[in-house]
């Protein structure tokens, strides 16, 4: 009986792994954001193909190769290592993708160097994305990186390194970090999106494809206060690093700023600073 129940334990541990990894990486046809010719596109049998496309939007196929691809995780950092069948190469890159929304999906590949490779939106979407470039005007529509929109009340500084809000770019392996201790008051940021309500997405925690542990050493974003004007709310997080949905449509309006409150964190295993990695805005156009 016991080897029976030991079985099933096992099964079930074995299918929540893979049922966690579908829902992590991003099936379907996906473009990069920055130059429209470069696609992937994932499948459910671990098959990846990569290709370019000519630029008379007809997206001819002009190369492509095919792999395989498998998932690692390291202290809760996701890595997707991708055998190429062409010349066997094989490469890793650390990935980030968004959880929640309107179902519109984005995901980034980053290289060892902290830049992104490939940033990835769902080709089939029908959804607006602007020529622009990552840090354009957000009311240009699109995929934005703005750390210039963000200020926050304080920062860390340690080593002469300041840990300001001009780390929340499109780059990982740098964050804007404050120190929480409970007694220095919560860490207060102030997005400057009053142009237009934005979708926001926010990466939480210090991510480094060298060094994943520093995810989990350091604090993440647990509980914050949202509010904009005279209307606020309280909302949850998940401890993890993948750009999570914050709504905000239901508090924003045009004539104030959006200010987030850090309440309550993940505490980090070495060290008390709680860390975001990144915001990026969904806007519309």
């Amino acid at each position: 009986m016991k080897t029976k129940l030991f079985t099933l334990f096992f099964v079930f541990v074995a299918i929540s792994i893979l049922y966690s990894q579908e829902n992590i990486i991003p099936i379907g046809k996906f473009r990069d954001y920055r130059d429209h010719t470069s696609f992937i596109e994932f499948t459910t049998n671990n098959r990846i193909v990569k290709w370019k496309s000519n630029r008379d939007g007809t997206h001819r196929r002009l190369s492509a190769i095919s792999g395989e691809y498998v998932t690692t995780s390291a202290d809760g950092i996701t890595f997707l290592v991708i055998l190429w069948e062409n010349n066997r190469a094989r490469e890793k890159y650390l990935l980030l993708t968004s959880l929640g929304g309107d179902g519109r999906k984005v995901f980034f590949l980053y290289n060892s160097n902290s830049e992104p490779y490939f940033i990835g939106y769902r080709q089939d979407d029908g959804y607006y994305y602007g020529d622009h470039g990552l840090d354009g005007d957000i009311g240009m529509g699109g995929i934005n990186f703005s750390p210039d929109r963000i200020n926050s009340s304080s920062f860390l500084v340690e080593d002469g390194i300041k840990y300001s809000p001009e780390k929340l770019g499109n780059r990982i392996g740098e964050s804007w970090a404050y120190r929480f201790n409970g007694q220095n008051g919560h860490g207060i940021l102030t997005l400057n999106y009053e142009s237009l309500p934005p979708d926001i997405y926010m990466s939480s925690g210090f991510i480094s494809y060298s060094n994943p542990s520093l995810y989990i050493k350091n604090a993440r974003p647990k509980k914050i206060s949202l509010s904009c004007g005279d209307r606020s709310k309280v909302i949850q997080l998940a401890d993890t690093p993948h750009f999570q949905y914050i709504y905000v449509r239901d508090i924003f309006d045009f004539e104030n700023l959006i200010t987030m409150e850090i309440l309550e964190v993940y505490p980090g295993t070495n060290y008390s600073d709680v860390c975001i990695n990144s915001f990026y805005v969904m806007a519309w156009q």
